[in-house]
């Protein structure tokens, strides 16, 4: 919190300057006014000049061009150097060099989206580069207000409209961003970061490192013959059906004017590329894919059929991974990943589970499976879950693509990735414990958690100063009676005991998390 307190953009001298002008000159006018209110209580108290000997001075004419002229040019002063400060942050950069970023404030957490489409939860930067930003708000969402105290520069964010924000950053390192409009249940959690980088990590971060995996035989003759013209390697349905995730999926078919479902084995695929008007599915046409049979050979089919399986997929992409969409979409502002209730249920366990939900004004109970998750993302108001309210959470139908979409669900999915295991620093943050410990060094209310593993401390028992190792067990004593033992330099009575509050695992997780922070 503390880090940038001289300010780290270029405008944050001129802004420094107008604040200790206005400091200065308000300083020089209490001191007048107040001294001079001192010196006549003095010298004309009612000993030395009676009440009758007091005279009534209606005019004077030099005092009064005094108390005119001088409080101008002060404030002609104040007006310049604020007016020096307001033009240098208001004035947008508009050169070609000028990174742009667009940021979506909403209920409770910031977005930033880069201009190849890269999104994240925390803004990263180049270090002594224009960065513009281009900011708004969902129309169903409140005010809110971006505030980089480091940078010295503040703007509000307005539910369906843009505003605009600019800085230039000197100094890398890791500076806070915070919202200052009250926004509501959650607003104190609504806080971010500005890492300010050299350019070359930056380029390494805004372009992840693609992987090359060589393109499977399969996947080149499909190219080769022909089949995306009608078909897409995704789930979008053109011509024909889409290619994804159809190995062993149920389809409904007509053979022989009989409707019947059938599996998409390997027997099926073969048949339906060599000779695909045998079963024609449900809402597609017969004669329109031409047969195969005598144009690829058998071992061609099998390449082909061992692609749709995803045995020798292509990918020059990197693996979404659905937790960082989670995060860079806001939702762990509203869901917690530790089992914690707050403006939304849980992701924790979330997956199958059986929840109460309400629709068209009647309660009900369904299974959390894939289909219930994905409408839950895509239109969260047809179905709220009960003790919840409809109108809070917006809809991700134009928001998220369908491999993002998918990505979330594998990770809610304990079959394809590890059981939940809980995060000590999403404990500590849904606590609140990092509005008064920081994890960067700074002092803010309470101690700092870096390095805390481990650490000599001086602890304040009954009145005397003693020095300990804060271990696992100092750790836990901390936080299940913090007031026993007080950390030398700070006052008891400030942080909250955590008995009835966290559990063992909680706990344990945090503690975990805190032997890392280094």
């Amino acid at each position: 919190m503390l880090e940038g307190m001289e300010g780290v953009s270029t405008f944050a001298s001129d802004v420094d300057r107008a604040f200790w002008v206005v400091n200065i000159i308000t300083l020089f006018l209490f001191v007048v006014t107040i001294g001079s209110m001192l010196y006549f209580v003095y010298k004309y108290n009612a000993k030395r000049h009676p009440p009758e000997k007091a005279q009534n001075i209606e005019h004077y004419t030099p005092i009064e061009i005094a108390w005119t002229v001088i409080p101008t040019i002060l404030l002609g002063i104040i007006f310049y150097y604020g007016l020096d400060s307001l033009r240098a942050q208001r004035t947008m950069p508009t050169g070609d060099e000028t990174l742009q970023v667009k940021v979506k404030a909403q209920k409770w957490s910031w977005s930033f989206e880069y201009a190849n489409g890269k999104r994240s939860s925390e803004l990263v930067v180049p270090i002594n580069k224009d960065v513009k930003l281009s900011m708004t708000a969902p129309d169903n969402d409140v005010l809110h207000s971006f505030y980089v105290p480091a940078f010295r520069t503040k703007e509000d964010i307005v539910p369906g409209q843009t505003t605009y924000l600019w800085f230039n950053a000197t100094k890398k390192g890791k500076f806070n961003i915070q919202c200052a409009e009250y926004c509501g249940t959650r607003h104190s959690y609504m806080q971010s970061f500005v890492k300010v980088v050299d350019a070359t990590e930056y380029e390494e971060w805004i372009k992840p490192k693609v992987t090359k995996v060589q393109k499977s035989k399969g996947l080149e003759l499909i190219e080769q013959n022909g089949c995306l013209a009608c078909h897409a390697v995704d789930s979008t349905v053109l011509v024909g059906p889409g290619f994804k995730d159809i190995y062993n999926s149920k389809v409904k078919v007509t053979s022989n004017s009989v409707k019947k479902e059938l599996i998409r084995d390997d027997v099926y695929l073969k048949d339906a590329i060599l000779n695909p008007n045998k079963d024609i599915v449900e809402g597609f046409y017969a004669d329109v894919m031409p047969a195969f049979k005598g144009v690829i050979t058998n071992d061609d089919v099998n390449e082909i059929i061992k692609y749709l399986k995803g045995e020798g997929g292509q990918s020059s992409k990197p693996k979404l991974n659905g937790k960082e969409i989670l995060n860079n979409n806001g939702c762990l502002g509203c869901h917690s990943l530790d089992g914690s209730k707050l403006v939304g249920p849980s992701f924790k366990d979330i997956f199958n589970r059986k929840v109460k939900i309400t629709v068209n004004g009647k309660i009900k109970e369904v299974e959390s499976n894939e289909q219930y998750l994905r409408k839950a993302i895509l239109k969260p108001n047809d179905e709220v879950v009960d003790g919840f309210y409809p109108g809070i959470m917006p809809s991700f139908e134009n928001v998220l693509k369908v491999e993002e979409v998918d990505a979330i669900l594998e990770y809610f999915n304990p079959t394809t990735k590890e059981t939940f295991k809980i995060n000590g620093k999403d404990v500590l943050n849904n606590n609140g414990c990092l509005g008064c410990h920081s994890l960067d060094g700074s002092k803010i209310v309470g101690p700092t958690l870096k390095g805390i593993y481990q650490r000599k401390v001086k602890i304040n028992v009954n009145g005397k100063i003693k020095e300990v190792t804060s271990n696992e067990s100092y750790l836990k004593e901390a936080l299940i009676n913090p007031n026993i033992h007080v950390v030398e330099g700070y006052y008891p009575g400030i942080m909250p005991s955590f008995k009835n509050v966290l559990k063992d695992d909680e706990v344990d997780a945090l503690i975990e998390y805190l032997k890392t922070v280094k």
